[in-house]
């Protein structure tokens, strides 16, 4: 049996096809993976210090995309601890809300620092809940 120079010619072609939309598609996957990533930063960005995002954004890459969404949905809303720091903060619920235990047991029994604690914590408990946010995120 005799092969023709056209017939290897169109079989080298077709190979070559073949890798060129392969890699086409294998480019378009990784290119999926960063939309992914920018769309749950976009999403959450509120609730991570924004220094941290770049930090955060490197170590989403090497985690599956429904991993990190079921991780960035339990992140505790800053917005909402400090409506809970202006109602029961002086009680330590705000702390116990993003899990500082130990805090908030403190902040208990001191009934919020005889108010001087719950006070301070109004212009803190925000930026606490974004570095706990962003410690659990850093911690996979």
């Amino acid at each position: 049996m005799h092969i023709s120079n056209q017939q290897i010619c169109s079989l080298c072609f077709l190979d070559i096809m073949f890798d060129v939309v392969y890699f086409k598609e294998f480019f378009k996957s990784i290119n999926m993976e960063k939309n992914q990533i920018d769309q749950l930063l976009a999403m959450h960005s509120t609730k991570l210090p924004f220094e941290s995002i770049s930090i955060v954004r490197k170590k989403l890459e090497n985690i599956e995309y429904e991993t990190a969404a079921i991780y960035m949905s339990q992140l505790k809303d800053p917005t909402i601890s400090l409506i809970i720091s202006v109602v029961v903060g002086a009680y330590g619920v705000d702390r116990f809300y993003i899990g500082d235990v130990g805090l908030g047991v403190a902040k208990l029994l001191t009934c919020g620092g005889a108010g001087i604690w719950w006070l301070v914590d109004l212009f803190l408990i925000m930026d606490a809940t974004k570095k706990k946010n962003c410690d659990m995120l850093l911690m996979l």
